[in-house]
């Protein structure tokens, strides 16, 4: 029992003295803390009063955070509010000491200068600030938290880790868009701008990294590309307001050079792409003149070579198709032109390759200044008949027409034939009955429309649209037969009498030669008649019954004879008559 009550007066005793030490520690802390805010406040207004405005805010700060203690407050909260200028000023600066710490951690070079392009724009604004006090306010700032210092280290580590980072990309050819170029570039324009020696080497060895990647890529890489390339790590830099002075001139002689071997081997194909590249790249063709000028030279030695091809028949297809290769770089159309139509001119063979590819004509007749054109001609391919034109603004024209079983022997123009003024073509063939097989073709439009077909002897125009054809097939043989142009065809129309028409008094003048005339028989015996004529008479005689009366009579006057009448002899014209109607 005793015991019992002995430990708990113990423990009793134990928690005591623990409350004791605690509410004795208690109220030190709160004696030290009070100590510190009377600190804090005498330091604070000693500063304020020696005009050091950043530790004096500091310290009002603190001393206001300091609740142990009712000691000035007053004082303080209006001097925090004299100070707000500077608790603002103070809050910009330490966010920016913030961000360029975290920057540099990171290693991150573009936060660290756009915390350094903060920095200096708002170094600026206060610098302009009319209140001597705000530019005071900042400018201790920057001393108290060593930021000019600051930025300085870090941005020499930076550099030298970039630099360092650069040169062994060059030296191991490790070539690419590499940001810690834009970046040290970035970091002379930013904050070493000032600083000629040190933009100089950061410069020189930009220039040296691009340059050796640009002799890579002209090695690699085919023209086109090259240039295309060139001119995106050109503009690259640019972006940053940075030239590569010196890239222009080497394309220029890259170009130059690659130019002047294709020319040299003839090969006007790559040439001209090349050539095409070139002057397609604005990033280039503009800041280049003498690459211009040698593509124009080398152009205009090329259309020479192409003239000479050109002036000789055996070579106008070389000469045509070098104009037509550099038609990429110049028109050539009226040149391609001019020479095809001398081509025409001068070989109208080819006019049937120019007017239907892939044909096989046979050339059966060519003429010049004929069917309406410069040169035409005519061929046979087969049951086609073909015609080929040249016509007087160069166009070439083609038209076709079927001669079925036709075999030509002669093929030619015959404008004579036609009545409409078409370009007219007139066929002579084979024929087993006749000498010849006329068959005429008029042109209408791309048809060979064939308006005349017949086996003859011969033909001769007796006017317009008006043919007399002799020995036809059929109703003509023996004969000579009229074939008129009527409905845009020649078709037969009559054959031609073998007598002349005349008037009886005109006798005379027709001996031996079939006529025919009218006249009043006299008398008749069987197979004869006698006409009075003039004094004299007609003496009749053929297989017919004549008749007295008047009678058309169609016969020749072959001889002479006389008749007896009382003791007269008269003169008788012996009439051998083949035609009569009474």
């Amino acid at each position: 029992m005793f015991s019992m009550s002995y430990r708990r007066s113990a423990w009793y005793s134990r928690i005591m003295l623990i409350l004791v030490i605690c509410a004795v520690a208690i109220t030190f802390y709160k004696i030290y803390m009070s100590w510190i805010r009377i600190q804090d406040y005498n330091l604070a207004a000693s500063n304020l009063a020696s005009g050091r405005l950043i530790e004096a805010e500091e310290h009002y700060r603190s001393t206001a955070a300091n609740q142990s203690l009712n000691y000035k407050d007053k004082e303080t909260q209006e001097a925090l509010f004299q100070l707000q200028p500077v608790s603002q000023i103070k809050n910009i600066l330490t966010a920016i000491k913030t961000e360029v710490e975290s920057a540099n951690d990171a290693k991150d070079v573009s936060r660290l200068l756009a915390a350094f392009s903060s920095y200096k724009e708002k170094k600026e604004k206060y610098d302009s600030d009319p209140e001597e006090f705000t530019k005071k306010v900042f400018s201790q700032a920057i001393d108290f938290y060593k930021l000019d210092k600051l930025f300085s280290d870090d941005i020499s580590d930076a550099r030298k880790r970039l630099i360092k980072s650069i040169q062994s990309k060059l030296s191991k050819k490790t070539f690419s868009d590499d940001p810690e170029l834009q970046q040290l570039l970035s970091l002379y324009a930013i904050y070493d701008k000032d600083n000629t020696k040190q933009i100089d080497e950061g410069v020189a060895l930009v220039d040296s990294f691009e340059q050796a990647r640009l002799g890579s890529i002209l090695l690699e890489k085919s023209f086109e590309d090259a240039l295309i390339e060139a001119a995106r790590i050109q503009k690259l830099y640019q972006d940053q307001g940075f030239e590569l002075a010196w890239m222009p001139a080497k394309i220029e002689t890259y170009a130059k050079e690659q130019l002047q071997q294709i020319f040299e081997q003839n090969n006007i194909v790559e040439y001209a792409a090349k050539a095409k590249a070139f002057q397609s790249n604005e990033s280039w063709v503009s800041t280049s003149n003498e690459v211009t000028a040698l593509i124009q030279y080398h152009v205009r030695e090329w259309i020479k070579q192409a003239e000479q091809f050109t002036a000789s028949s055996a070579n106008y297809d070389k000469g045509i198709e070098l104009y037509q290769q550099l038609s990429a770089l110049t028109d050539t159309s009226g040149r391609v032109r001019d020479a095809e139509l001398r081509m025409l001119e001068n070989d109208p063979g080819r006019l049937f390759q120019k007017a239907a590819p892939g044909s096989n004509y046979t050339i059966v007749h060519n003429s010049k200044g004929t069917a309406n054109s410069t040169v035409s001609v005519i061929g046979v391919e087969g049951k086609k008949l073909g015609l080929a034109r040249l016509l007087q603004n160069g166009n070439v024209h083609y038209a076709v027409g079927n001669i079925e079983d036709i075999q030509p022997k002669v093929v030619r123009f015959e404008p004579k034939l036609s009545v409409q003024g078409q370009p007219l073509i007139l066929i002579e063939g084979s024929s087993t009955n006749r000498q010849f097989r006329y068959a005429a073709y008029v042109l209408e439009g791309s048809a060979l429309r064939k308006i005349w077909d017949v086996e003859a002897d011969r033909y001769q125009i007796e006017g317009s649209g008006i043919l007399l054809v002799d020995n036809t097939t059929g109703n003509g043989a023996g004969q000579q037969s009229y074939y008129e142009f009527r409905d845009g065809m020649y078709g037969f129309t009559r054959i031609k009498p073998d007598y002349a028409e005349i008037s009886l008094d005109n006798l005379s003048n027709y001996r031996n030669k079939k006529v025919r005339f009218n006249a009043q028989i006299l008398t008749t015996d069987g197979n004869t008649a006698v006409i009075p004529y003039n004094g004299e008479y007609l003496l009749l005689s053929g297989p017919f019954a004549f008749k007295t009366g008047s009678a058309m009579i169609t016969g020749k006057w072959t001889s002479d004879s006389e008749i007896k009448k009382g003791t007269q002899t008269i003169h008788a014209y012996v009439i051998d008559v083949s035609g009569l109607n009474q």
